[in-house]
């Protein structure tokens, strides 16, 4: 009995004191809930102006004052990038979670005297990079060239800035019945979301930023640049017109590399420079020059384009897959 009066102590004082705080503004505590769901919440919206996310008046007779909408005709669209803040399952994902202390209601900073005699709460707005104009175009493009592929994806950025532009995987999802008032159309919309026969794939996964991918002819990028960077000497080379390579290390039968249609690259047949393997994206002869590379040289140059490290976006960070190029030791074997 002693024993268990000591265990109620120290669990008295862990949860009253030690973990006060993080309980009292948990996004879990339902007063917590309640206080955000009295307010209004800022607003989510595209680079070209469009509301993406907004609040609005509840229903009359519903359990909280504000919900939370999201624009119909862009809903599937940015559902991936937005997220959603959900009173049954939380606020984990996209733009929603990100800049989430910015959204709620906060105290700004003071930046004058005059400031700390007045009323400094607000709520922010967050404007995207990404306009829907573009946004339409791109999803158009990969539900037409690939409909029903799992995590078909595109991103499309701007070279100079790095800004992202576009970025839309399908399938998606309809945010909206997730922020239902009704936690039943909320339970049933997370769980078609999540059913592998309902909706194939995870929509909540997003394949942008959630999934890993081989590069395929993007590497090329990667390949030419350690050329021009590590050995020059290999950009002034002639390559021959093959339509295929064998890999070595690759087994018995050894694998065999083919081009991409299938026929010899590049189409002249004496062959071609650097310049020309890039223009045509030739295969083999790409795979040809990254063995003469080297392992080291290819992972280094990987390594400096962002493979094995998790690409900073304003999303939550555990929701972004890492991208990985293996380490030369592996690549060797």
């Amino acid at each position: 009995m002693v024993l268990c009066f000591v265990a109620l102590f120290i669990q008295l004082n862990n949860i009253q004191v030690f973990k006060a705080n993080s309980l009292a503004n948990s996004p879990e505590n339902p007063r917590v809930l309640a206080v955000e769901r009295s307010q209004t919440r800022g607003s989510i919206l595209s680079s070209d102006g469009v509301t993406l996310a907004s609040s609005v008046l509840a229903p009359p007779k519903s359990i909280h004052k504000y919900q939370r909408v999201y624009d119909p005709y862009t809903a599937g669209l940015f559902s991936q990038i937005v997220g959603f803040d959900s009173i049954r399952y939380g606020n984990f994902r996209g733009v929603e979670s990100q800049y989430n202390s910015f959204l709620v209601h906060h105290t700004r900073p003071a930046t004058s005297l005059r400031d700390l005699l007045v009323d400094r709460t607000v709520v922010d707005n967050v404007t995207l990079t990404i306009g829907t104009k573009l946004q339409t175009q791109v999803a158009a493009a990969i539900d037409q060239a690939a409909p029903g592929v799992l995590g078909a994806a595109a991103v499309v950025l701007d070279a100079n800035t790095g800004a992202i532009e576009a970025m839309y995987s399908n399938p998606t999802f309809d945010p909206n019945p997730l922020v239902s008032e009704n936690l039943k159309t909320e339970t049933k919309a997370w769980l078609t979301d999540l059913s592998p026969t309902l909706t194939p794939g995870n929509p909540l996964v997003p394949g942008t930023y959630g999934q890993v991918y081989p590069p395929g002819s993007s590497f090329k990028v990667v390949t030419t640049s350690a050329v021009l960077e590590k050995r020059p000497d290999l950009a002034r080379m002639n390559y021959p017109s093959v339509p295929s390579v064998v890999l070595p290390n690759s087994g018995t039968p050894p694998q065999v590399l083919t081009n991409y249609h299938g026929g010899a690259c590049p189409q002249s047949a004496g062959g071609g420079d650097l310049e020309t393997l890039l223009i045509e994206s030739c295969d083999a002869d790409f795979a040809q020059i990254g063995q003469l590379l080297g392992a080291p040289t290819l992972v280094s140059q990987a390594e400096i384009y962002g493979f094995n490290q998790r690409i900073p976006l304003d999303v939550p960070a555990d929701t972004v897959a890492v991208s990985n190029f293996r380490d030369h030791g592996q690549l060797r074997r």
